[in-house]
Formats: structure tokens, C-alpha cells, sequence
């Protein structure tokens, strides 16, 4: 009996462990602008706003939806900041709204995500 009680706590450790690394982190994120004007140039950037460490991030590893990242930098608080081109955000959202995911990987290689929904709205585009 002793050694099933050592081996099933051995298992449950286990399970635990692989658990945890196989867990994503999940991160509150906030974007900008929260409506996106389908047709309109709203500066080139979509920027992403996120409660995780600038320092933490492998900054290479950020997609949102898919969409590799194109700058990033740290904020004030030393939170991470991400943009990603406006026209390859805008070419895969329609409207009314859209749920926009920020991926990525720590240094430690965990992996994080957090999710923002915005606004999409048809604008005619200028001739």
C-alpha cells in the first residue's frame, strides 16, 4: 500500500507539473483605437497594451490574430507596448466587431495571451 501512495503522489506531482508548463499565461490587454475604420488611415498602427513586464517578453514571439508584431516598446509602468500594421490588422476583422488576441512567449518560453474587443465599422476611403 506504501508504495502505491508514493507512486500516485509521484504521478500527481507530475501531472501538475506538466500542467503548469503546458498553461497559458493569461494577460489583460487593452488596444487602441477601439474602433477601426475599415477604409480610413488611423495612423498605420494598431497598438496593443499589455499587464505584462516589457523585460519578461520575447518580443519577436507577438502575433495578434496571426499578425506578426511590428514595434514594440515598454510604457511608463514598464509594461509591454506592441504595434502592429493597421492593414494587416484591418484585412482580417469585419464588422460589427472583432476579438483581437495578443500571442506571445515569455523569455522563459511560457506562453501568454489576452484577448480586447473593438469596434468595426465600414468607411468609405477618400478617392
Amino acid at each position: 500500500m506504501r508504495k502505491f501512495t508514493i507512486f500516485a503522489s509521484s504521478l500527481l506531482f507530475t501531472l501538475a507539473a506538466v500542467s503548469a508548463l503546458c498553461a497559458t499565461l493569461d494577460v489583460a490587454v487593452q488596444i487602441a483605437p477601439s474602433k477601426l475604420l475599415l477604409g480610413a488611415d488611423q495612423g498605420g498602427y494598431v497598438t496593443v497594451h499589455a499587464a505584462i513586464a516589457y523585460g519578461l517578453v520575447d518580443t519577436d514571439s507577438l502575433t495578434l490574430n496571426g499578425v506578426p508584431v511590428d514595434y514594440t516598446k515598454s510604457d511608463s509602468r514598464g509594461e509591454l507596448v506592441a504595434k502592429f500594421p493597421e492593414v494587416a490588422v484591418k484585412d482580417i476583422v469585419a464588422p460589427p466587431c472583432a476579438e483581437l488576441v495578443l500571442s506571445g512567449m515569455t523569455i522563459d518560453g511560457e506562453s501568454f495571451s489576452g484577448a480586447d474587443v473593438v469596434q468595426v465599422i465600414d468607411w468609405p476611403s477618400l478617392p
